[in-house]
């Protein structure tokens, strides 16, 4: 999503922001099934990869498919409101 069009749908400035918005961040270890960010994985144009908590690893899609990194990687997690 374009900035412009992240700014006008969720108000927010930045990607952390806007996400925050709509989920609660979790400062500890991340339940399964949160969503978690890492900087360790392929990144996009948010500066984080995306992934899943799947209990004491998440998981991430890459070019070569499903990668898993420990949860120590992980730089920051969300779970619903």
């Amino acid at each position: 999503m374009l900035p412009s069009r992240m700014r006008a749908k969720f108000g927010a400035q930045t990607f952390d922001e806007a996400i925050e918005r709509k989920l609660q961040e979790v400062k500890h270890v991340p339940p399964r099934g949160s969503l978690v960010a890492t900087k360790k994985a392929e990144r996009w144009l948010i500066g984080y990869a995306l992934g899943i908590c799947v209990g004491t690893k998440a998981a991430f899609i890459s070019r070569a498919g499903v990668v898993y990194y420990p949860l120590d990687d992980i730089d920051k997690a969300w779970i619903p409101r």
